[in-house]
């Protein structure tokens, strides 16, 4: 039978698991977890001026393997808060690197619809293959294979590439920028507690 649940702070790498890294969906990078967005520049009813209208949007729910000094996890990122991953935005009036017959031919139908190709913006961000990793969550040990991470059912859970004093940092600033100083202070005090818990090598 599995252990009980626990809260922990890991740090560790990213490890590819047996059946491969994923590839994301608009650039074809391969990598551990992803996020995408496509907004269509568009006209709305009774609007003079163009906006930018999301089409699209998807993110991936596959575990992803953390190894560190003591063993393999498997972290679920449902829920998670991520810090640190990379992020490509660009506009075009094409399809996506990545893109296959599907957005190809909607082009297409865009230009015979539209008389013109229709002007898009991409954002994917990623969790690139091989990235070391400081995951803060609930813990749960197996009697064989890797131990499952997860949201806890109450607390804060976190997936980064930064150390923990980076990712310290980093949702700080933003709950900072957010007027929030409630958060601040709670903020403080949750990843102090995770910089004591990340301690060590």
């Amino acid at each position: 039978m599995p252990g009980r649940a626990r809260a922990v702070a890991l740090r560790g790498q990213a490890e590819v698991p047996p059946e491969g890294a994923l590839a994301a969906p608009l650039t074809g990078r391969p990598c551990h977890w992803f996020s995408f967005r496509v907004e269509a520049l568009r006209k709305q009813a009774g609007q003079d001026q163009e906006r930018w209208v999301e089409i699209e949007r998807g993110t991936s729910f596959r575990d992803i393997l953390l190894r560190d000094a003591t063993g393999l996890a498997s972290i679920d990122p449902a829920g998670a808060t991520m810090t640190g991953t990379e992020t490509e935005s660009w506009t075009s009036n094409g399809p996506p690197p990545a893109a296959g017959m599907g957005e190809a031919l909607a082009t297409i139908a865009s230009v015979a619809i539209q008389g013109r190709l229709e002007t898009r913006r991409y954002t994917e961000e990623v969790i690139p293959a091989g990235a070391p990793l400081f995951v803060l969550g609930s813990l749960t040990p197996a009697p064989s294979g890797p131990a499952a991470v997860r949201a806890p059912e109450s607390g804060y859970f976190a997936i980064s590439t930064l150390s923990p004093e980076a990712t310290a940092r980093r949702h700080l600033l933003a709950a900072a920028g957010q007027g929030a100083a409630g958060a601040v202070l709670v903020g403080a005090g949750v990843f102090m507690t995770m910089r004591r818990r990340a301690a060590g090598p």
